[in-house]
This record gives structure tokens, C-alpha cells and sequence, in this order.
């Protein structure tokens, strides 16, 4: 309902959108001028019919500020009903108000860039049909996380500026200060989005394609923005012991982590037995969610480990390192994770993955990101799945006698044979492969130790109930935990089902 805006309302919806508050204000004074508080920002806007073409509009007509004065490209309220008044007023007598709205919110170069997109060739891409031509050519040369990467980057709301217009109109200017006003947010993406803004272009002026697209310009001047100044080790600089620890999670929280995963009951067998592989191979989270059944091998000399044979496919830059596969030994209770996982597997209509999707997509591997779901909620463990290799690398030096960068023997992915001229004598004689073995038994007996440890440190982590109800909290909150409990004893039944560890077995009818 519309009613009168006043500088002091302006100043309230400006604090309330850094609180997170969102919500939209329409002036009584000047017909559908409005003030829209978002998460990211606070701005004008006016609604206008077109006299043309009998269809209703909005325009932006500039981020919002406080008091009675414009502020560093804000405005204040006197000025947005100027702008919506002549807006609406061009609208009633028929005149297109593009051009006055663009001098509004970018000035003279936003205007001039208007007038150039006028007159560009017909023949051009607008901006979206080239986001979706980009898309394409990913799906067919890119995996489907670079994909998801690059498109991701090219939705920063910072390049909601270019909406509707012709790639050919977007002069490299404008494409630098969209860099920076993402780099003055967050460095890390800043520098992210300009190398994929120049992939982006490239594809658009390459010779193959430039006179579909219309583009010309080259963005090899596009500069990186230089962050500031960062000495390492800087003894002006707090001392940080996380920092000081690297990227290897603590101990304690690998220990933790594999305990849990050992809870009866608490987690789904396959996500049980996935962190389980997760950390008995230090793979990568895509390579262990990706792996097929038919690449783990059992031989007779070694009939209590898995042979687990990487294909190039897992690889960074895979298709470059040749057909060698990457064999990394599964031992102790690795071995018995994969053999549990291999039986969940092994239904009718199985695609052959370790971790089949559900649902239609049965013939596919399960999401990338399964296990990031589940370690983001487990009690006391806050590292990713990535930061087990790191673990390995730095802990195995330390603790277990690997030799300096020994380690690369089990993460990369350099080195390798074709599982078909592998025979088990080799497997269980080849010095590499044996003091790989050696390692990874290593590596597993000293996460034995630390989940002990943990245990001791914390025996919560043999009940099932408590563990139970953490994960829940953690990944639904407080609320949704107290509904399913009251729920839950008003039926009459236990929260979180039988206690595995308590659970006895059923009495058949008729026995004593």
C-alpha cells in the first residue's frame, strides 16, 4: 500500500538491509516510484505504462542514501522523485525514456555506450544468447564443474548491467570496472571472474564465430588488480596457531570423524562407509563419489586389500597425463568399506558406480558434493573433504616415516598401469607397489589411534542418540529438531529409532 515516503524512512530502510531485511516501499507522493530493500543493495525504482506500447516498465533509477543530499552516486529522496517524475512524463507523451535513465545511472559513458549499441550491427549476440552459446560450448569441451564454475561467474549480479544488451556494445571499460567493483567485494572471486571474463571473450572473438557475435575487442590489457601488500611470517601480524597448522585438519577431528562414521545407525551405510573410503584413500572427493566397481581388484596374495585402479578421467587435466591409471592399495577397514559399498551397489538396474544416483538419474554417479554435505554437519569436525590429502601428506612426514614429498606417491596421480597387464604377483612384489601398501597400512593404524583418542576424549561419541541428534541440529536447526522430537513422543516412538548397540533380537512366537 502506497504512503509517504520521508528522509527518516530512508534512513530505516537503509539500516534494516544491513540487517538482512528485505522489503519494497511505494511513494504516495509520485506514482510508482518505490524504494526496494534488498540483500545486496538498497535502490530507486519507478513503474510507468508506455504510451507505444500499452505495457508497464520498471527502471532503475539509482542506489538509495540517506539525509536530504547525493551522496558518492546515491541518491537522496528529493532526487528520485525528479527522476520519476520526468520519467513518468517522457512515458505519457510517448518519448522512450532509455536514454535519460541510463545518463541517470551511469552518466555520460553509459549514455554514449547506448548510442553505440544502437548502432551496432544487426547481426550481434546479446548478452544472454551468448551466456547460453558459452554454456553449450562448455557442455561439449569442459567438465561439468568447470562448467558450473564459469557459468556461476557469469551470474555475478555485478553483470547485471550488461541484461538485454549486444555483446559488441560492451566496451572493454566497462567490463574492467565490473572486475573491480567484484575484486572490492572479494579479491578471491575479483580474480577468479577475470579469468573467466577473458575465456568468455575469447570464445565470443574468436575467428570462427566474430561475425555471428559481432565482438572485436580483446581483453588482454584487463589487468590484474594487484591486492595489497601481505608479507608472510609479518611479526607485526597476531600469531595465529590455525595458521601456523596449515591446511591438515587437527588430528583430533580425523579421529572424530572416523569414529563417527563407525556409530551404528547414525549414518546412512553408504555415507558410513564413503567417509570411511574417503579417508583410507585420501583420494578426491569427485574421484571417490566417481569410482565404478569394476576398478577395485581383489588377488589372492593379498586377498584382505583392494587394488583400487584410477582411471586418467579423475585426474586435474586428466586428458594431458596419457592412459596410465593411478593405483592406490585399500587396506584394513578401506578394504571392508569398499566391499560393503560394492554390496549396496549390486541391485538390479545398477549402473556400475560405487555411488549410483537415485531416482531417474540411477545410471549416473551420485552428486560431487554427497560427502560435503554430511561433513559439514558432523559434531566437532570442521574440515573438507579435500583437507584429508593435506592430512596425509603432513602427518604421514611427521608421524609415519614418510620421506620428504614421499607422500605423492599415494596423491598424484603421475604414475600408474593399466589394470589389464597388472597380475597379482606384481601387485603384491613391485617395490613402489609394496611401500605404497606399507604406507597406507601405516596411514590407516594411526587413524585407528586418533579415533581411539577421540573416543576417549569425548565416549559421547558411542551414543547413538546424541550423535544422532547433533547432525540433525546442525544441518536442520534448532526449531525443526524440536518439532520432529515432540512429534516423535506423541506418537510414542523413539527420536531417532533403536539404539543399534541396545537393539536385542526379536523373540520368534512360540519360543521360551
Amino acid at each position: 500500500m502506497p504512503v509517504l515516503i520521508t528522509p527518516k524512512m530512508v534512513g530505516a530502510a537503509l539500516d534494516a538491509q544491513q540487517d538482512g531485511t528485505q522489503s519494497e516501499i511505494v511513494d504516495e507522493r509520485v506514482p510508482g516510484l518505490r524504494l526496494s530493500v534488498k540483500a545486496r543493495d538498497c535502490r530507486w525504482s519507478v513503474r510507468a505504462r508506455v504510451r507505444r506500447t500499452g505495457l508497464q516498465r520498471r527502471w532503475d533509477l539509482g542506489a538509495a542514501c540517506a539525509g536530504n543530499k547525493d551522496v558518492d552516486g546515491r541518491i537522496c529522496l528529493a532526487t528520485a522523485r525528479g527522476r520519476a517524475s520526468i520519467v513518468r512524463e517522457k512515458c505519457r507523451t510517448g518519448v522512450n525514456p532509455d536514454e535519460i535513465v541510463a545518463w541517470y545511472t551511469g552518466g555520460r559513458e553509459a549514455l554514449e555506450a547506448r548510442r553505440e549499441a544502437a548502432k551496432a550491427p544487426a547481426l550481434s549476440w546479446t548478452w544472454e544468447k551468448a551466456k547460453g552459446e558459452y554454456s553449450a560450448h562448455l557442455s561439449s569441451n569442459n567438465r561439468q564443474a568447470t562448467k558450473t564454475d564459469y557459468e556461476k561467474k557469469l551470474r555475478l549480479p555485478e553483470l547485471s548491467r550488461f541484461a538485454g544488451r549486444s555483446v559488441p556494445s560492451i566496451s572493454a571499460n566497462e567490463i574492467a570496472k565490473v572486475y573491480a567493483d567484484i575484486h572490492s567485494r572479494s579479491r578471491s572471486t575479483g580474480h577468479a571472474f577475470r579469468r573467466v571474463i577473458k575465456a568468455f571473450w575469447t570464445y565470443l572473438g574468436d575467428a570462427t564465430r566474430a561475425d555471428e557475435t559481432g565482438v572485436t575487442i580483446d581483453l588482454a590489457r584487463l589487468k590484474k588488480i594487484p591486492d595489497p601488500r601481505s608479507e608472510i611470517g609479518d611479526p607485526n601480524t597476531p600469531f595465529d596457531p590455525e595458521e601456523e597448522h596449515g591446511d591438515a585438519p587437527p588430528e583430533i577431528e580425523l579421529g572424530r570423524l572416523l569414529a563417527i562414521s563407525r556409530c551404528p545407525g547414525v549414518l546412512d551405510p553408504r555415507i558410513a562407509y564413503g567417509i570411511q573410503l574417503l579417508l583410507a584413500s585420501a583420494q578426491r572427493r569427485r574421484t571417490v563419489i566417481g569410482a565404478a566397481r569394476n576398478r577395485f581388484k581383489r588377488y589372492p596374495e593379498t586377498p584382505d586389500e583392494e587394488a583400487w585402479y584410477v582411471p586418467p578421467y579423475w585426474r586435474k587435466s586428466g586428458s594431458k597425463r596419457g592412459k596410465r591409471y593411478h593405483l592406490v592399495p585399500i587396506v584394513s577397514w578401506g578394504a571392508k568399506a569398499v566391499y560393503e559399498l560394492d554390496k549396496l551397489s549390486d541391485f538390479e538396474g545398477s549402473s556400475g558406480w560405487l555411488f549410483p544416483a537415485r531416482g531417474p538419474d540411477s545410471t549416473k554417479s551420485a552428486d560431487d558434493g554427497l560427502l560435503n554435505d554430511y561433513l559439514e554437519v558432523m559434531p566437532g569436525v570442521g574440515f573438507s573433504p579435500q583437507c584429508v590429502r593435506y592430512a596425509l601428506a603432513e602427518y604421514g612426514e611427521r608421524d609415519l616415516g614418510f620421506s620428504k614429498s614421499e607422500a605423492k606417491l599415494i596423491l598424484d596421480h603421475l604414475e600408474g598401469t593399466e589394470s589389464d597387464d597388472v597380475t597379482g604377483q606384481f601387485y603384491s612384489t613391485n617395490p613402489a607397489i609394496a611401500r605404497k601398501r606399507q604406507m597406507m597400512s601405516a596411514w590407516c593404524a594411526w587413524l585407528d589411534d586418533w579415533a581411539e583418542r577421540a573416543i576417549k576424549e569425548d565416549p559421547r561419541l558411542l551414543d547413538h542418540d546424541w550423535l544422532c541428534e547433533s547432525i540433525y541440529r546442525n544441518r536442520y536447526g534448532e526449531e525443526r529438531l524440536r518439532r520432529r522430537i515432540a512429534l516423535r513422543k506423541k506418537q510414542g516412538t523413539p527420536p531417532w529409532g533403536v539404539d543399534l548397540k541396545q537393539k536385542r533380537p526379536t523373540r520368534k512366537r512360540g519360543a521360551s
